[in-house]
């Protein structure tokens, strides 16, 4: 069998063309992980920042109590009942 130089050709093209597949293959992997640790990230951040809210909520309670308890007595001297909400 004789190879002609249409065929070297040919098997030129499929080695770059397979080789510009494994490239791809391989940006798409590196790309995939880049997006997987990132949306971790966000996601211990996201947690982190409601674990603080959670920990606030009683401040934020006691803090309303004491305005609607001083707001309460000013509202009562004018003639109106206190707005709780």
């Amino acid at each position: 069998m004789k190879n002609t130089s249409g065929a070297i050709a040919m098997k030129k093209k499929k080695a770059g063309l397979f080789r510009l597949l494994s490239v791809l293959g391989t940006l798409a992997s590196v790309g995939a992980i880049v997006a997987s640790s990132v949306t971790g990230l966000l996601a211990f951040k996201l947690y982190r920042y409601l674990d603080s809210a959670q920990k606030a909520i009683p401040t934020l309670e006691k803090a309303a109590r004491l305005y609607i308890a001083e707001k309460e007595p000013a509202a009562q001297e004018k003639g109106r009942p206190a707005k709780t909400r």
